[in-house]
């Protein structure tokens, strides 16, 4: 399906190991969606479903920005933390994996 500009797609992981988080298409790793989480998509591009929320890096993982709003102590911390895009593959099957991911 797609995702008619300024609608939201929601999707449910479906693969039994969850599905990982990237930056951007093929990027780095950011996170992981575990099986049966809902995903709220507001674009699809090639096979890719970007998500709703963003993500953030902090010197120990990647975690969602949302989790991280009541931590925050200042704003020079808010600044220095760098807002990344969070994307994942909804369909293997076109790249020979075996089964559809989302």
């Amino acid at each position: 399906p797609a995702a008619p500009r300024g609608m939201t797609v929601r999707m449910w992981v479906e693969v039994g190991g969850g599905t990982p988080v990237r930056e951007r298409p093929w990027g780095r790793v950011v996170g992981r969606k575990t099986r049966g989480a809902l995903l709220r998509l507001d674009g699809i591009a090639d096979g890719w479903g970007r998500l709703e929320e963003d993500f953030v890096e902090t010197d120990a993982e990647c975690v969602t920005a949302s989790s991280l709003g009541f931590a925050l102590d200042s704003e020079g911390e808010e600044e220095e933390l760098q807002l990344l895009e969070g994307w994942v593959l909804l369909d293997g099957r076109d790249l020979g994996l075996s089964r559809q991911l989302v």
